[in-house]
Order: structure tokens, then C-alpha cells, then sequence
């Protein structure tokens, strides 16, 4: 599981290779890349929280990882929100979404 701490930095490359412009938010201007790191450091945190507590609870690890998708999708998709303002295509997430996937999967 430590190899899906690895793929957070794809996301925020693709946000600073498509030109991260500054997106106000409720505390004053953040930069882009600001929120991106932040959001993306929550949904990696959930992802790593919530797969062993689903790889306990059943054999499959494709189910499993699937699972932990489904309960992180709230910070998912506030990541996907602030990655598709700066231009990144929904194809380089899923890109992303399936490495870390196959992280999990090939975890254990």
C-alpha cells in the first residue's frame, strides 16, 4: 500500500503542466496548486484509511479497492473539480485513479 503514496504527485504535475491559474476560495486567494496538493493529500488519506478496513472485509482486492474508490469519492471529486479548472483532461485522472488502483491491488 505505501506505493499509493507515490502516485499523488501525478496530479499535481498534470495541474502545473496545464498553467495553474489562482482559484479564490472562502479564506482568501489560495494558488491552484495550493488547493490541488491539499485536496490530493485528503483523497490519498482516505484511499490508504479506508482499504485495509474493505481488504479485511473481503477476499477480492479488485473489489476492495473498488470499494475505497466508492468511499472516497467525496474528495475525488473535489480533487477532479480544481484539477479540471486548470484544464487537466478527465482521461489524465482516470490515468491517475487506475495507477492507484493498481496499487492497492498489487499492494498485499
Amino acid at each position: 500500500m505505501r506505493r499509493a503514496t507515490k502516485i499523488a504527485g501525478p496530479a499535481l504535475a498534470l495541474a502545473c503542466a496545464a498553467g495553474v491559474a489562482t482559484i479564490p476560495s472562502s479564506g482568501g486567494a489560495q494558488s491552484a496548486a495550493e488547493q490541488i496538493k491539499s485536496t490530493q493529500e485528503e483523497w490519498m488519506r482516505c484511499l490508504k484509511d479506508a482499504y485495509p478496513f474493505y481488504a479485511r472485509k473481503t477476499p477480492s482486492q479488485n473489489y476492495a479497492a473498488n470499494m475505497t474508490f466508492q468511499a472516497c469519492s467525496i474528495d475525488e471529486e473535489k480533487l477532479w473539480t480544481f484539477l479540471s479548472e486548470t484544464g487537466v483532461s478527465r482521461s489524465a485522472f482516470e490515468k491517475i485513479k487506475s495507477a492507484a488502483k493498481k496499487s492497492f491491488v498489487s499492494a498485499k
